[in-house]
Parts: C-alpha cells; structure tokens; sequence
C-alpha cells in the first residue's frame, strides 16, 4: 500500500470468536460499510484468531491487481472455493499461468471485438423486451433479478461461443446458475472446510448443480472444436 506507516484498525471482536458474529450477519455489508466509515478505506477484523483486511480504495485495488500484484496471493480458502466453478481460469489462477491465460482471453477485449457487441447487446436487449411486453399483457409479475441475469448469459454465451444455447439449455443454466453463485459465496466464507459438509442434502445439490453446468459447458466447447 501506498500508506506503509498505517496499520489498520478494526473492531475488537469477541474473544476466540473475533468478529465472527457480525460477519455472518444478514447485516453484513451494513456492518462493513460502518467499519468503512469509522476506520477508513483499509481496515482488519478478525475470525476465529485468524486477521483479515478490507479493501476499499479504487488506488489501493489498482495495485493489489497490477503493479504491486506479485506481493499478493489467490492461494486462498475462498479462492479455491471458487475453483470448484470457475476451475483454472484468468480469475484465479496466479503467476505464470495467469499470464498465458490472460494473453490468450486479450484478442476478445480488443476494441474492435468490444464494438462488435452492440449488435448482440441490441438483438438480446430486444428479444427481452418482446417477452416483457408478452408477460405485462399476460398480467404476469416480472422478475428483474431473473430478467438481468437472463440477458447478460444471453450476451456472454453468444459472444463467447458462435452458436448461443438451446432454449432448455439456457433455462436450465439459468435455473442453476443462482443457486451454485449463492452457495459459492457462502462457502467462500467459511472459515473450516468441514462446515460445507454439514448439511449433505444441499453439499450434494451443489456438487450436482455444478456437474450440470459443467455438461453443458463441456458441450458448447466440444460442438465448437468440431465445427
């Protein structure tokens, strides 16, 4: 960090304990955001004697991201959490093979490529619309969290791949995607692996939701090796 003469302030906690309590809070951004507040853009709690630090600088982030990259680590819980989904990809891996994966995904944010999207975006967005004006004659409540995730998979899958998916292939990422993002994020949050374990029915909806979405990835990838 720019600032090497501050160290980071933070709540007390409980004893053993640390924050833990307020962390696993329906109210946790609330409780982030006060934190924010009282201590600045960088502060530290604690979980389980363990020391964690927030981030919360746009500067501070730039250099955990680009120039000051090779001091920080992904090798983390929460990371490898993440790996059960995204696997080895630009988001998580590290080093030398962060670098080959990001030369390889640079040809596709090339501004020519960026530009090439509006037509996507557009037909998408208007494929959308279409079905909200079916549904609002329909009288039928619309759902804008589903609606939002629906168009941006519409844009991601057809940008990335020649060919988009199939109507029941779409649905059915759709139908899994949330329920795979909400368990990732709390899992990430664990402080021991043992605590994924604790609840088999939903470990084992989790480990199949991701094997579904693993299917139908591994299909778009082979029906594009062969074409």
């Amino acid at each position: 960090m720019s600032q090497q003469n501050i160290i980071p302030k933070g709540p007390k906690g409980y004893p053993y304990l640390g924050s833990l309590l307020n962390f696993a809070s329906p109210n946790r951004l609330a409780w982030l955001s006060d934190l924010k507040d009282e201590h600045g853009d960088v502060f530290k709690f604690t979980l389980f004697q363990e020391e964690y630090y927030l981030i919360n600088h746009p500067d501070y982030v730039k250099e955990i991201m680009t120039s000051k990259m090779k001091k920080y680590s992904k090798d983390t819980g929460g990371f490898h959490t993440i790996k059960k989904v995204l696997g080895e990809s630009v988001f998580t891996t590290m080093g030398d093979v962060w670098k080959r994966k990001r030369a390889l995904a640079q040809p596709q944010f090339h501004k020519k490529k960026i530009n090439n999207l509006s037509s996507i975006m557009t037909a998408t967005t208007e494929e959308m619309l279409e079905r909200w004006e079916q549904k609002c004659q329909a009288k039928q409540t619309i759902d804008i969290k589903i609606e939002m995730m629906e168009i941006t998979l519409g844009v991601v899958t057809k940008a990335l791949f020649s060919t988009g998916l199939s109507q029941e292939e779409f649905q059915t990422v759709v139908d899994v995607f949330t329920p795979i993002l909400l368990e990732t994020n709390r899992r990430a949050l664990y402080p021991f692996k043992f605590m994924r374990y604790l609840q088999p029915k939903q470990h084992q909806a989790y480990k199949d939701n991701i094997d579904t979405l693993d299917q139908i990835i591994f299909g778009i990838i082979e029906k594009r090796r062969t074409s």
